[in-house]
This record gives C-alpha cells, sequence and structure tokens, in this order.
C-alpha cells in the first residue's frame, strides 16, 4: 500500500489560508487605507513570519510574499489620496501619530526584519524632518522588491 505524504504543500497551503482568512479581505476603499498603520505592520510581522515557515520555491512562498510587501510598501510609503504617509497638507511630513504607530509595531516585534525595518526608516525620516528623501525612497522600495528580503529560512 502507497502512503501518502501531505506536507509541505498541504501545510503551507492551510497556514496560508489561516492566515489570509485572519485579515480583512478590504484593504484599500474610496481612495484610501481601512486599516490603521498598526494593524497593517502587525499583519506585514505575521507574513514574515509565515514566509520563514514555507520553502521558497513555493507557490504560497510567492503568494505570501506579495501579501507582505502589500502591507509593508503601505506603512512606510503609501501614496494612497486620502491616506498618504507624508500628506501635503503636512508639508511632506509623516504625521506624529503615524510614526508613533510604526514604532509600536517595530517595539511589538523585536528580531524581525520588518522592526529593523520600520527602525532605519524612522531613523531616515527623522534626520530629514520627517520626510522621505528621494534617494532613500528609491533604496527602500529597492530593499523592499528584493528577492532575498525578507530572508527565508
Amino acid at each position: 500500500r502507497k502512503r501518502v505524504r501531505l506536507e509541505p504543500p498541504v501545510a503551507a497551503y492551510t497556514a496560508y489560508v489561516a492566515l489570509l482568512d485572519s485579515q480583512p479581505s478590504v484593504l484599500f476603499a474610496d481612495g484610501g487605507c481601512r486599516h490603521s498603520v498598526k494593524e497593517m505592520g502587525t499583519w506585514a510581522v505575521q507574513w514574515e513570519w509565515y514566509l520563514k515557515t514555507v520553502p521558497v520555491d513555493s507557490v504560497y512562498f510567492r503568494e505570501g510574499k506579495k501579501r507582505y510587501r502589500t502591507f509593508l510598501t503601505h506603512i512606510l510609503l503609501s501614496d494612497l489620496p486620502n491616506t498618504p504617509a507624508f500628506p501635503s497638507y503636512n508639508k511632506g511630513r509623516m504625521e506624529k501619530q503615524w510614526i508613533a504607530e510604526l514604532k509600536l509595531v517595530a517595539s511589538e516585534s523585536p528580531g524581525t526584519q520588518t522592526a529593523a525595518l520600520i527602525t532605519e526608516f524612522i531613523g531616515k525620516i527623522k534626520a530629514n524632518g520627517n520626510r522621505l528623501s528621494p534617494a532613500y525612497e528609491k533604496a527602500l522600495l529597492s530593499t523592499i522588491q528584493s528577492s532575498s528580503f525578507p530572508e527565508a529560512q
């Protein structure tokens, strides 16, 4: 009799669906984000942890990484008209509440690459009057889009 082995694809799929189900399906509407920076950041960290559990050549890894990048890009660089990270009405400066929520995500997720990137990000924008320099934005996007970020196991 042949033994059927269900791991890891079924385990990766089950974890993927469970994580998707734990988060809202609608994230953005009416030109803005429907959720707080803290929530979006927490979800990014959850996806980072998920990515460490699935094979990098898995479709679930690729899909999870897309989701991770969506959350991370939004909390750091949102250019949505109704929830911009660097609003023109604030002279292109990130608002204190947004920064406070980013700090909370980083402090609640020690040892994660997400927390390290958020901490670096806050330092860079603070040094620039809470503004994002074009050079750092380009470097940050390059990091987020890198095939090696976040590191998988």
